[in-house]
């Protein structure tokens, strides 16, 4: 499927853009989330490219954003070459890392489990039976305040792509998947949406368990570029 020359090349990372702005605001105290009172967190990357900056620099933050909390994040990937080429920083001994070689629709945790799970761009590699089976497995693995992030383009940057990193998609043959955020919604309907924030070309979706106390969104999306300003 041209994974091996995918790991080649260096894909954009939407956290690092427009991302790490919105993490901090849900990590860091003093913070109105849930999650930033917590005293222990288990965080959760989904897929990344070992030429990517994602990786490094989620960890990074989840360090800058907690220090001296007990917080164990867990990298996953599909293959296992981002996760024995990525250079992380050092780790207090106050945080745990833990790299697997997993399937995000079947994820090696256990029930009520994670409190996160940060996907840059992954949905545009799964298919709509995969993206849907993340959901059901969202909806198992994640705790009652947990949440899930979701990033991803509008698709008509899909359609028509013009960067190096569609190009050599295409030259590969590695499938990427054009969906609209509706769309999106639609098959990860096992999960709650409890925001909705759009860039000028990027989408993000932020979920949560069904039985949440979060509130459902409703109205307009936020605008993406505002929650990530002033980083």
């Amino acid at each position: 499927m041209g994974w091996k020359e995918y790991y080649q090349i260096c894909p954009e990372s939407y956290y690092c853009r427009l991302g790490r702005g919105l993490l901090k605001r849900i990590l860091e105290e003093p913070s109105c989330s849930p999650l930033a009172k917590k005293e222990s967190l288990r965080l959760v990357l989904g897929g990344f490219s070992p030429q990517s900056p994602t990786a490094a620099a989620f960890v990074r933050d989840c360090l800058r954003f907690r220090p001296q909390k007990k917080d164990e994040i867990y990298l996953l990937d599909l293959n296992r070459q981002p996760l024995e080429e990525v250079i992380f920083p050092f780790l207090p001994e106050e945080k745990r890392l833990f790299r697997f070689q997993a399937d995000l629709v079947k994820m090696p945790f256990a029930d009520e489990s994670l409190d996160l799970i940060w996907l840059d761009g992954t949905t545009s590699f799964m298919d709509n039976r995969k993206l849907a089976g993340f959901g059901r497995e969202a909806q198992r693995v994640l705790t009652k305040e947990g949440i899930a992030i979701s990033f991803s383009h509008e698709p008509l940057i899909c359609l028509f792509p013009s960067s190096r990193f569609s190009h050599s998609c295409r030259v590969n043959k590695t499938q990427v998947y054009s969906r609209s955020a509706q769309e999106s919604l639609s098959l990860l309907k096992d999960l709650k949406l409890i925001y909705n924030f759009a860039g000028n070309q990027e989408t993000a979706l932020v979920f949560a368990k069904n039985d949440s106390p979060y509130a459902p969104f409703s109205g307009r999306p936020f605008t993406l570029e505002a929650v990530s300003e002033n980083f």
